[in-house]
């Protein structure tokens, strides 16, 4: 049985982003379905930790410019900061199936 996996960031964790650059990846289900995804946010130079996305809805600092979308075999999240990133970010995901297997 294999779990849920992160996918296709972009940009890679290699490249720097601006403040108002957007995040995106993919979270991709395995064998059984999602239980719960959940996503946060810590900034380099700060010490702000935002929940961005709670399982259902995403926080309001988030909610006006990001986005999921359903694609094949789970969804695509695309992230944007109201007001831009205060710091590089560094993008925290959580999935668990309903097996208990999780990614992050």
């Amino acid at each position: 049985m294999s779990g849920p996996t992160i996918a296709n960031r972009n940009p890679a964790t290699s490249i720097a982003i601006a403040p108002t650059d957007p995040v995106s990846f993919d979270v991709l289900q395995g064998t059984a379905g999602f239980l719960d995804i959940w996503i946060a946010a810590t900034m380099a130079g700060t010490d702000l930790y935002e929940v961005i996305w709670d399982g259902a809805a995403f926080a309001p600092l988030y909610s006006a410019q990001s986005t999921i979308v359903s694609i094949a075999g789970g969804y695509r999240f695309r992230l944007r900061r109201a007001g831009g990133w205060q710091g590089p970010p560094t993008i925290l995901t959580k999935a668990i199936d309903t097996a208990g297997l999780e990614a992050s």
